[in-house]
């Protein structure tokens, strides 16, 4: 093992152990000091998501678990990442899908499973809503035909 691979295994154990101490912000750090060593390493880019996860930084910790999919793309892990910073942005279609690209490579894996569900049921809970507007019967608030606006879900029919 060369120094390098030492420095970066050091580092790795000292990530782990500020993430289990909750030491977020340490964790991003050492770990942002080791992925500058060792670009390559999915699992440094996992640790990481973690922890931009945990401080609520969910674009940053995206950003990682695609790193983590493209560096490791027949593990479930980045898509577990992926999909959990997805649903936090409240992007919940995406999410539901990398769940369920997790899913299609471990189809027995509860979390991506329950992940997969809770996408898809706040994805039905929070439909995408137009602005719509129409025509006040005349004399109703005084005026011969006011607009108001109101709102319609994309699935409803007219």
């Amino acid at each position: 093992m060369n120094h390098n691979e030492r420095q970066v295994q050091l580092l790795k154990v000292e990530g782990k152990a500020a993430l289990a101490r909750q030491d977020f912000e340490c964790a991003r750090d050492v770990l942002s000091e080791a992925i500058s060593i060792r670009a390559d390493s999915h699992k440094l880019y996992r640790l990481r998501s973690v922890a931009y996860a945990c401080l609520q930084e969910y674009e940053n910790s995206l950003m990682d678990a695609e790193k983590v999919i493209a560096l490791q793309p027949n593990s479930t892990e980045g898509y577990y990442h992926k999909g959990f910073a997805l649903y936090h942005l409240k992007k919940y279609a995406g999410a539901a899908h990398s769940f369920q690209e997790g899913l299609n490579l471990n189809p027995s894996d509860r979390v991506l499973r329950q992940g997969f569900w809770d996408a898809v049921t706040l994805l039905s809970q929070h439909r995408v809503c137009l602005p719509m507007r129409y025509q006040t019967p005349a004399g109703e608030d005084g005026a011969e035909g006011s607009s108001r606006p109101t709102t319609q879900t994309l699935d409803e029919d007219d």
